[in-house]
């Protein structure tokens, strides 16, 4: 009968140059498909990471980025010493030093070629599909089974490792996407979690492709209003929401387009790099700049909309380079698009979330506006799924997605990828051990931009039964600071 087992080996240069604590490295080995006893194995890339002068608390923090994103080590790994525990990290399967890689260079491959054409071009989707299909003959042809790489596997991944590491229970720290493994760990096996660390909520219900244009409606507000709130932002962009949508409407009406040079890409490829800027597009960057930074990057969005309506948009501006640099559909669909692993962020939105969108509640926020429906309804991010052969599974059944475990929630106000703030606390039921801190004037990856928030998380964790006991800091973190 096959058990599952971690050996120890040499840390990878990627870890060991990132990391100044004290680091250990080895690989999980467990059944690609657990229905299979016999079947072929796949291989976990896990890090220890010991705090200096170590611990005497028995448990310690396993820690899980964005889906389909190689972790950030060097920014991940102090959270084990942040809060006085031993800390962890997993590649999930596909991901990463995990074995195999589930990567599909076929996408970015086409991705200068894709900034070229608008979401809605069928000859784009044609391109696309072409791209997807190439990456999964390729992976199926190495007798990978892409249906095996699915939130349900990954959560029974983590549980496997907590037992054979010998952990008795563990807090799991997760971040936006990644939470859905967290939930459906929780679902599946909470008789080994302490608590639940969830930044930037991604939620089962409603999952985060639904919840895409209110997120982006409250973001873009919020900003609005952090504008008028100081008085040159108001002085020079008086009503910004309208700047905004007349930004948009226009150029879904007459979309630009610009030839790129320069650029790193443009230098590999030999040619410029051809990009349409239409209401979309200018959609995708504004969600995108919202979202970066920790909300700092929301400070260029202002002059940028003003160049769009003044027509002095130019090929070197950030909207322009950041189209004509995206990876292939990443850029204001996902919130991290720094060398996305495709395929197994396509394995789990073909598997766990193309079949749950509330298509009714997706239309009614879009309230008629074009340029929103070709970025949210359908999603870009589910096109792969007519190629890459993988069906939706059926919606777990409904409940708080906790499932009792003690949780601290932390979202950033001006976060437009995370789901809205009513629909958090719909999703917890009022459970009492389940805490809510939305973060003011940060946005995106809530513990990753200022010491407030991660003060609150590591408090929290040594007494997850009760609310955090002191979030005074949260009134002194400062609003964006605006480029004028």
């Amino acid at each position: 009968m096959f058990r599952p087992s971690f050996s120890e080996t040499t840390c990878p240069d990627d870890v060991a140059n990132q990391v100044v604590t004290p680091v250990t490295c080895g690989f999980l080995t467990v059944l690609e498909d657990r229905s299979k006893a016999d079947g072929r194995t796949v291989q976990l890339f896990v890090a220890r990471f010991d705090p200096p002068g170590g611990t005497t608390t028995a448990d310690p923090v396993i820690s899980l980025g964005a889906l389909a994103i190689q972790d950030d080590y060097g920014g991940m790994s102090p959270a084990g010493q942040r809060t006085h525990r031993v800390g962890y990290l997993l590649d999930p399967r596909g991901i990463g030093h995990s074995k195999p890689l589930l990567d599909c260079p076929e996408v970015p491959a086409v991705g200068p070629a894709l900034a070229g054409f608008r979401l809605g071009d069928p000859a784009r989707r044609t391109m696309l599909l072409g791209a997807v299909a190439a990456c999964r003959d390729r992976l199926v042809g190495q007798g990978i089974d892409l249906a095996a790489y699915d939130l349900a596997a990954n959560a029974s991944d983590i549980e496997d490792l907590r037992t054979a590491l010998g952990i008795t229970s563990w807090n799991i720290n997760t971040n936006g996407s990644a939470n859905r493994i967290a939930f459906e760990l929780a679902r599946r096996f909470p008789g080994g979690l302490r608590s639940l660390i969830i930044d930037s909520p991604s939620l089962p219900t409603p999952d985060f492709l639904t919840i895409g244009p209110a997120a982006l409606d409250l973001a873009v507000a919020r900003i609005v209003a952090s504008c008028a709130g100081q008085p040159a932002c108001e002085r020079g962009f008086p009503d910004l929401d309208t700047m905004v949508r007349d930004a948009v409407t226009r150029l879904d009406a007459t979309p630009l387009t610009f030839d790129v040079t320069g650029t790193v890409k443009a230098i590999q490829l030999g040619r410029p790099i051809r990009v349409v800027v239409d209401g979309a597009a200018l959609l995708r960057w504004i969600r995108w700049s919202l979202g970066s930074g920790g909300g700092s990057g929301s400070a260029a969005i202002p002059a940028t909309v003003r160049s769009v309506l003044d027509g002095k948009l130019g090929a070197t501006d950030d909207v322009v380079i950041g189209l004509a640099s995206d990876a292939g559909d990443c850029l204001g669909l996902l919130a991290i698009c720094e060398q996305p692993t495709f395929g197994a962020l396509y394995s789990i939105i073909c598997r766990d979330v193309a079949g749950q969108i509330d298509q009714p509640r997706l239309q009614a926020s879009l309230d008629g506006r074009a340029a929103y429906g070709d970025v949210f309804s359908p999603s870009p991010l589910l096109t792969p799924c007519a190629a890459w052969g993988v069906a939706p599974e059926p919606a777990a059944s409904a409940g708080s997605p906790t499932n009792g475990v003690p949780t601290l929630v932390l979202r950033g106000a001006l976060d437009p990828y995370s789901a809205p703030p009513i629909d958090v606390t719909n999703a917890f039921g009022g459970a009492q051990n389940v805490f809510v801190v939305e973060i003011p004037n940060q946005s995106y990856n809530a513990l990753g931009y200022t010491e407030c928030p991660r003060a609150i998380r590591n408090a929290w964790v040594d007494a997850p039964n009760a609310p955090p006991a002191d979030t005074t800091c949260l009134a002194r973190i400062p609003p964006i600071d605006f480029r004028l």
